[in-house]
């Protein structure tokens, strides 16, 4: 019986490690964003493997960007893979912020658009541009 629960508190331990270094949360400049964004070629539909194991096919448009140069948290700038579960997080000016996917995000007449998810349309409210205070992208 102690071995079986010394076994469950490692397994419980590992978990709460992997959610904690899976999360890993960056920044990235206005600037940055905007030329990393501008150079994007727009991507119809994607295969994806869901964590059940289906392979799947999502049918609405994203930016096609598979890499960001992203600061860290000491500052460090490094490349991160875009996948579809990379959110962003845009924070205004009014003290507001959206959180969204990364790969739905797109610049359209000098705002921020994306969606909520990838399933159905849940567009964001847009966001303009000049209102962007602060950048966060999370994997």
């Amino acid at each position: 019986m102690h071995h079986r629960l010394q076994s469950i508190k490692l397994i419980l331990l590992i978990a709460v490690m992997s959610l904690i270094t899976s999360c890993a949360t960056y920044t990235i400049s206005k600037g940055e964003l905007h030329k990393q964004i501008a150079t994007a070629v727009p991507v119809e539909g994607t295969f994806f493997y869901t964590p059940g194991g289906l392979f799947l096919f999502n049918h609405s448009m994203n930016n096609g960007i598979r890499s960001l140069s992203v600061l860290t948290a000491e500052g460090k700038e490094i490349s991160i893979n875009v996948t579809q579960r990379t959110s962003i997080r845009i924070h205004t000016k009014d003290g507001d912020y959206s959180m969204f996917y990364f790969d739905t995000m797109f610049m359209k007449n000098d705002s921020i658009i994306g969606d909520r998810t990838h399933f159905f349309p849940s567009a964001i409210k847009p966001i303009a541009f000049s209102d962007v205070v602060k950048i966060e992208l999370q994997r």
